[in-house]
């Protein structure tokens, strides 16, 4: 890319940055333009596709957000040079090894929230709790760095575990309502007896 190219798409970034700072739906969309124009450029740009995920997920486009993380991972993880040449990452210490998953990290939280969002929890936590084994395979404290740099996971987990247990409670309040219902019926009846008598 010529040295115009790199100042374009830098200006289209800035730009964006800005526009996606004031949070409106107006200026995501403009952002949008600016990082799609830009991304004609510089079609690998981590930063552009981070910020074209940011802004799909302010216009509330929550499946695109998924669908542009995914289709990117796999360009990512190969422009990915800090690996050693059997895959394995052993001895980072935790801003090391937050720096060189970077890639997958903002993925995994920008499809963790749309996931979120669209009310599909296991999905989002599935779909975690699959990149924190790859990360986990290649460090061994990979998963937990992983998992703690992404403060929405606690959350989901948390989510999840309620709705598990009430899910299992649900039958027990269910019939105990029937039976409370079927005893106020009876008392009822009584008290009209009583009351027409």
């Amino acid at each position: 890319m010529s040295l115009s190219g790199w100042q374009k798409v830098s200006e289209f970034i800035d730009c964006s940055a800005e526009l996606l700072r004031r949070r409106t739906t107006s200026d995501a969309y403009r952002a949008l333009e600016l990082i799609n124009e830009a991304l004609m450029i510089s079609s690998y740009s981590e930063n552009l596709l981070e910020m074209k995920a940011e802004s799909l997920f302010t216009l509330c486009k929550y499946e695109e957000v998924i669908q542009l993380c995914d289709q990117t991972l796999g360009s990512a993880e190969t422009n990915f040079h800090s690996l050693e040449a059997d895959g394995e990452v052993t001895n980072l210490d935790d801003s090391q090894l937050y720096k060189g998953f970077y890639f997958r990290l903002w993925r995994c939280s920008m499809k963790l929230k749309s996931y979120f969002y669209l009310g599909k929890l296991e999905e989002g936590l599935s779909s975690l709790e699959e990149q924190g084994e790859i990360v986990s395979s290649m460090n061994k404290n990979g998963s937990k760095v992983f998992d703690s740099l992404i403060p929405l996971a606690v959350t989901v987990r948390e989510l999840l575990r309620h709705k598990s247990k009430a899910l299992t409670l649900a039958p027990k309040v269910l019939l105990r309502g029937a039976i409370c219902g079927q005893r106020l019926s009876h008392h009822e009846r009584r008290w009209l007896h009583r009351g027409a008598a």
